[in-house]
């Protein structure tokens, strides 16, 4: 597969949202941390937002997809996004 890296792609999201205000976390998988929690959690006027990041073509993982459902189901936004131009125009047209 050619094209942007996941860290890339990652980095540009983040980017983006501190750049326009957001409070961000990069969520690092690890032995003591939930596995399928989604890579970015961005906060703003009180809502957390949950960005997937993921490169053109791939998808989620079936435990990916079932912690994003908890999620939805807690009240949050989430969203798989591959560009950080995505992500934005998600944002935008949600809720900035």
């Amino acid at each position: 597969m050619t094209g942007k890296s996941e860290r890339v792609i990652t980095n540009a999201c983040i980017s983006v949202l501190r750049d326009n205000g957001w409070w961000v976390l990069k969520i690092h998988g690890g032995p003591y941390q939930r596995a399928g929690v989604p890579d970015v959690l961005a906060i703003r006027n009180g809502v957390a937002w949950w960005f997937e990041i993921k490169r053109p073509g791939l998808e989620p993982t079936k435990l990916q997809r079932h912690v994003m459902d908890e999620l939805r189901a807690a009240g949050c936004p989430v969203h798989v996004v591959t560009s950080a131009a995505e992500m934005w125009d998600i944002v935008k047209r949600e809720g900035d």
